[in-house]
């Protein structure tokens, strides 16, 4: 159940007026000082909602774009040796290739930023992963070392948006567990290191004999299918994996707000708050919840039947004792003080709105 100041701040967020809704039969308009929509009033709903299955998830996908990322980022200390080597380029010339990455992502990180801004959060980061997808498959197709850099530079420009998923995570946690949110997906960038080595290290130990056919080339001047190549193949597969999972991530309220997209806004609290309360989280924590004690009228009134000596008065005083309404004095007298009884205010439903 929520409380009375979350119910009213999630009344107040389902009440508000859509933008395109100019029917008259619609929820009547709230008074001047609750029509603001400011992230207040959306950061309110989403600590009335609280964290759930929906966080659960939401974390899951955005922890396999934090992969992808580190992947992507850490395959530059093994490929610019090897595709030097298969290309017989010099290797100073070779770390050309991981320059060629961190200069675009250098440039291409404000217009990320800017991207963000004006068409959201979550489009902002599926443009990311794409364009690593495509620049790390067609990586592994790269005739010339002068296309393996421009592609990999591709690739530094998907990776200029690194940023844009851990802000629609925020804008989408409760403001008491945003910071705990946030640091849960650091894990996924160390499990990325992890991976890039536990992969270049299986890839790339090679026979001699595929030394060899790497040095000399195929036909047409072309290189044979060497293991940089089933190195970049292998390290794209957890980026094409983020780039199916992450189009289930919803928008961020916050922004949707911010551009007028108050119906959408709605349906995404609305959805947020019905999978964290049916979700398996939801229940798991109803199963693990303490259970509540027996009344001390129930406890007295076992004790009274469980025994059978004894005084009667004795017995008479326990159970009125247990029973006796527990109320501290009042200066009032009409229970106005600190601790007098608190009448009982019914709130409207939500959905009343």
């Amino acid at each position: 159940s929520l409380s009375r100041r979350s119910l009213g701040v999630w009344t107040r967020i389902a009440c508000m007026p859509d933008k395109a809704s100019t029917s008259a039969a619609s929820a009547p308009t709230p008074p001047k000082h609750l029509q603001s929509t400011s992230v207040l009033d959306v950061d309110a709903a989403l600590d009335a909602i609280g964290c759930g299955s929906f966080h659960f998830w939401t974390v899951t996908a955005i922890s396999l774009f934090v992969v992808a990322q580190s992947i992507q980022t850490n395959l530059l200390a093994f490929l610019p040796p090897c595709a030097g080597a298969a290309f017989g380029v010099d290797p100073d010339a070779a770390a050309l290739i991981a320059s060629a990455s961190f200069g675009a992502s250098c440039i291409t990180t404000p217009l990320f930023g800017a991207c963000a801004d004006a068409f959201g959060r979550r489009t902002a980061t599926l443009l990311a992963i794409c364009i690593m997808s495509v620049g790390g498959l067609a990586s592994t197709a790269a005739p010339t070392f002068g296309t393996l850099v421009l592609l990999q530079a591709l690739v530094g420009v998907g990776l200029s948006g690194a940023t844009c998923p851990f802000e629609l995570l925020a804008e989408l946690s409760p403001s008491a567990a945003r910071g705990r949110t946030l640091n849960s997906v650091a894990w996924a960038w160390a499990s990325g290191t992890l991976l890039t080595v536990l992969l270049a290290w299986v890839v790339l130990s090679v026979t001699a004999e595929d030394d060899e056919a790497d040095a000399g080339g195929g036909k047409g001047g072309h290189p044979l299918p060497v293991p940089w190549r089933r190195l970049v193949l292998v390290t794209s597969m957890p980026v094409v994996l983020a780039a199916c999972v992450l189009p289930c991530v919803t928008e961020s309220p916050s922004w949707l707000l911010a551009h007028g997209r108050r119906s959408k806004a709605k349906r995404v609290l609305r959805h947020m708050d019905s999978v964290n309360r049916g979700g398996a989280l939801h229940h798991l924590k109803k199963l693990l919840a303490p259970r509540h004690k027996k009344p001390a009228a129930a406890t007295a009134a076992a004790r009274l039947s469980g025994s059978g000596s004894g005084s009667s008065e004795a017995n008479l005083h326990l159970l009125r004792s247990a029973t006796a309404p527990r109320h501290s004095p009042t200066k009032g007298g009409n229970g106005g003080g600190r601790g007098g009884p608190r009448a009982y205010t019914p709130f409207a439903e939500p959905s009343a709105c």
